[in-house]
């Protein structure tokens, strides 16, 4: 058998995605040489590729126990243990790569998106640095380090190299995301319209994108779009709150007389406060409201809104949330598209929405004026 060229063959097979084809390739290697090193690496690769990673982990290592000078072995190593959060074990793993190979820019890479999620961001610094001094248009190199830079605050640092990686690769679309993100922090909003504007057209379903342009629309009072970008939060990586599971279908802001709504919490609880603001308009248009939120808020919110039902929320919903009788469901970040859709929409009587309890509020009063011993107390 021609081990060199049926591994060739796998290997074009699992870069197009043929996972299944690549595997029995290998396999057959291995059945007339079980200590093919380079089969057991490649098989490592395509367990990683299908999110086997205990797997992968146990194939790379024995490749690299009967062969321990291949750089790709530790490289490959390295990301599927820094994708288990393994991270000090990855570090070592492409310090090897790069021992065995030291001018391999995607190891050095690969480093410093290790160090740089452990919080090391000097040591992540100098390695994409080094990968960059390797390999002058690595541009994924020069994005990572924009976002070293712009943890470390060094806004002006960070737009230089995310522009650095779409001079390099114009359809990056991160990195236009990210540095909306900074254009967004330095109060330049216009310009960070367009630069996610720019990431979408790019690639037309980046959540992120979307969503953070949600953000700056929100901002600058164009509700009506603001409010439909940021509908893409839930496909975002980094929310909070996960999508609920229920039966019921959503609210598209149709007419609520004599229907049902539920209304589920998301996000903080700070997210909660602001957007339960809006009950009051919600409750012009039906009786028959349900609240799910966080546990701590029942009580404040069951005494501002006695007239509406509040569940706290689990993990698993509470039985009557899943009631399929209930017409309507919606997120409560959703609410404002449908009945904050201009400033007119904005209720402007400055009259709190919450109501504090009155009992406890004379405790907590008295309990700081003891403590402020006659000096001026805000309260």
């Amino acid at each position: 058998m021609d081990f060199d060229a049926k591994l060739q063959q796998a290997v074009f097979l699992c870069q197009s995605g043929q996972f299944r084809k690549a595997e029995q390739i290998c396999q057959q290697i291995l059945r007339d040489f079980p200590r093919h090193a380079d089969a057991l690496h490649m098989l490592g690769v395509i367990a990683h590729q299908v999110g086997d990673y205990s797997i992968a982990t146990s194939l790379i290592t024995q490749a690299i126990e009967i062969d321990s000078n291949q750089s790709s072995f530790f490289y490959n190593l390295g990301n599927v243990l820094r994708e288990q959060g393994r991270l000090e074990e990855s570090v070592g793993a492409y310090r090897q790569a790069i021992d065995h190979q030291p001018k391999f820019a995607g190891a050095h890479n690969n480093l410093g998106i290790a160090l740089q999620e452990q919080g090391r961001l000097e040591e992540s610094i100098d390695a994409y640095q080094k990968a960059i001094e390797i390999q002058p248009d690595h541009a994924d190199a020069y994005y990572n380090v924009g976002n070293a830079l712009r943890k470390q605050g060094k806004l002006e640092e960070s737009i230089d190299a995310y522009q650095q990686a779409i001079h390099i690769q114009p359809d990056h679309a991160d990195a236009y995301n990210n540095l909306g993100n900074v254009l967004k922090e330095q109060g330049v909003l216009e310009k960070s319209i367009h630069t996610y504007q720019k990431a979408i057209h790019i690639q037309p379903d980046h959540a992120d994108a979307h969503k953070n342009l949600g953000i700056i629309l929100l901002l600058k009072g164009n509700f009506f779009q603001g409010w439909k970008e940021y509908g893409w939060r839930w496909k975002c990586d980094d929310i909070i709150s996960k999508n609920r599971d229920l039966p019921q279908p959503s609210w598209d802001g149709s007419n609520l007389n004599g229907k049902s709504i539920l209304v589920w919490a998301e996000q903080g609880i700070g997210d909660e406060i602001m957007f339960t603001s809006i009950l009051p308009t919600l409750s012009q248009m039906t009786e028959k409201i349900i609240i799910e939120c966080n546990l701590r808020l029942v009580p404040l919110f069951q005494r501002s809104f006695p007239q509406i039902q509040f569940f706290s929320r689990q993990n698993l919903p509470h039985p009557h949330l899943l009631d399929e009788n209930i017409d309507y469901q919606i997120p409560m970040g959703g609410l404002g598209r449908w009945l904050r859709t201009d400033e007119d929409s904005f209720d402007r009587s400055k009259q709190s929405y919450l109501t504090a309890c009155t009992n406890r509020s004379v405790r907590i009063r008295k309990r700081y004026q003891k403590l402020a011993g006659g000096r001026m107390l805000v309260c």
